[in-house]
């Protein structure tokens, strides 16, 4: 057997200086051009976001949906990277418009290998760069939340105020009127048809605008509003444009934005009506043209608000006129008159009135109220409501009132359609919450049913008596705001102009008021 050679002591040394001598660095393995280029990428979306935050720091809840809706996009690549609607997404669609709003909103698409295509965007680059972009746009979505708790935010009305520093007390409360009527028509115009407890349990308290599909056809998207917005500045633009109450300007009015884009979602009176008076019908014999049902329907009523503003200083019989003409070619049934006149006298009231108010001495009181609309009102199914919800009401804080639950089921079905039941759970509304006029459009849009003419309904008369400073400053930002002929600075302008009108006279108000019978219906002549 074979002895194994010693060690010598020279070798003994080299391995004991080895095992003291720390390992060098181990040379470093090339990177892989996939690897440049994903680091590349990172830093510049980094800087790019950066520059996003510093350039828009003046409109965080807007930013806020814009990184929304990309992160959006990254859960449908996430889901689908094959999904052709990531290849065309309009530039004409509402939220996408909410980036390209942004300073650097374009540059911040094209860096996320989004390429502008004609009226589309298409994403161009690897679905799995885009998914390599969630973590920084989560990052950038938390840091601007956190920027909008922290941040002490200028009241939105001074920023109205800026822009027009012609607004006085009566048009400042004219513009908030417009402002919050779209916001709770927004707010409600998703949900609309949902039962009350349905709302609750898919949102919990529904603070803010949901991007979700309208009832029908219409489009979804943040902050845009329905026809009854749309309807109620066509009204307003109708009477500037005449410099009075011209019913047939009124309808061409309607009729002119019914068929402009974007579509938008209307009552089912005004879908059977308008596209007969369009077809040549006479719109003077309409009201009588739908069956009993409808004859009660509530569409009038927000559509018709602007006439609180320019015949607030008219007699109640010229008032009444004005909405008689106004409602001739859906309805002439003596209830939705009879509602739409103690919606538009408690407005007149709002918008005189002083909101300072202290523990004692509130400056505004529910029951008082109602009970001056009950003694001006005569239409008698809606002074049967006013005189149970004076009976029922509850004192909760100074000057608010609650009503039970059970009056309040007997006051509207759980989907109210008609305008004695829309004008009845409004008071209902106001008299509970109006000194905070956003938990009272919320409240609106909880009750269910027609939420987004509630919502619109509570908002005019939260605007009519609080103005425009307390907007929330995310309804403010992403309410619509598209182009000249509709959105929230269109409707600030109307506002404005609107609050310098004032006709007071019956010779002002130009409609067909002579009535004949034919075959048992009611129809009517220029007068």
């Amino acid at each position: 057997m074979a002895l194994a050679s010693a060690p010598c002591a020279s070798d003994s040394k080299e391995k004991r200086q080895r095992s003291l001598t720390p390992p060098g660095p181990k040379p470093k393995a090339a990177l892989t051009k996939d690897e440049v280029r994903r680091i590349k990428f990172e830093l510049k979306l980094k800087d790019t976001l950066e520059e996003l935050q510093e350039d828009n720091k003046e409109l965080p809840c807007a930013l806020h949906a814009a990184l929304q809706f990309i992160l959006q996009l990254i859960r449908k690549v996430q889901a689908d990277p094959e999904d052709p609607a990531i290849q065309n997404i309009p530039k004409a669609s509402r939220t996408f418009k909410y980036i390209g709003n942004l300073k650097g909103g374009k540059r911040l698409m094209r860096v996320l290998g989004f390429v502008s295509s004609g009226s589309a965007w298409g994403l161009q680059g690897a679905a799995g760069v885009l998914l390599r972009a969630a973590p920084l746009l989560e990052g950038a979505l938390q840091a601007v939340g956190q920027a909008i708790e922290q941040l002490e935010l200028k009241p939105v009305g001074l920023r109205v105020f800026e822009k027009h520093s012609e607004l006085t007390g009566y048009s400042q409360r004219v513009v908030g009127m417009f402002l919050a009527m779209a916001c709770g028509d927004a707010l409600g115009a998703p949900v609309t048809g949902w039962r009350g407890a349905l709302i609750h349990a898919w949102f919990g308290q529904m603070k803010q605008f949901q991007d979700l599909p309208h009832k029908d056809t219409a489009p979804g998207g943040l902050g845009i509003y329905t026809a009854e917005t749309e309807l109620m500045l066509a009204t307003s633009m109708s009477i500037l444009s005449r410099e009075l109450f011209d019913v047939k300007s009124l309808v061409e009015a309607y009729t002119t934005v019914y068929t402009q884009e974007p579509v938008r979602a209307y009552a089912d009176p005004l879908k059977a009506i308008l596209p007969l008076i369009m077809a040549g019908d006479d719109y003077r014999k309409m009201g009588t043209y739908l069956g009993p049902q409808r004859h009660t329907h509530h569409e009038g009523l927000a559509r018709l608000i602007p006439l609180a503003v320019c015949f607030r200083n008219a007699p109640d019989s010229t008032l009444n006129e004005a909405i008689h003409g106004g409602l001739l070619f859906t309805t002439i049934h003596t209830d939705v008159r009879g509602a739409c006149f103690v919606l538009l006298k408690l407005i007149i009231a709002l918008t005189h009135t002083t909101t300072t108010t202290t523990h004692t001495t509130p400056s505004v009181d529910g029951k008082a109220m109602v009970a001056k609309l009950l003694e001006c009102s005569q239409c008698n199914t809606m002074r049967a409501r006013l005189q149970l919800i004076l009976s029922e009401a509850q004192p909760t804080t100074p000057g608010c009132y609650s009503i039970p639950p059970s009056v309040r089921e007997n006051l509207s079905e759980s989907i109210q359609t008609e305008a004695v039941e829309i004008v009845s759970i409004a008071l209902c509304i106001f008299m509970q919450h109006w000194p905070d006029p956003t938990r009272a459009i919320i409240e609106a849009v909880h009750e269910g049913g027609e939420t987004a003419t509630l919502g619109a309904v509570v908002g005019a008369l939260m605007g009519a008596l609080h103005g425009c400073t307390w907007l929330p400053r995310d309804w403010f930002e992403e309410m619509e705001n598209d182009d000249d002929e509709s959105g929230r600075d269109v409707l600030i302008a109307t506002a404005i102009r609107l609050a310098q009108c004032d006709l007071t006279k019956s010779s002002q108000i130009k409609h067909a008021s002579k009535m004949f019978t034919h075959k048992g219906a009611c129809y009517v002549t220029e007068s």
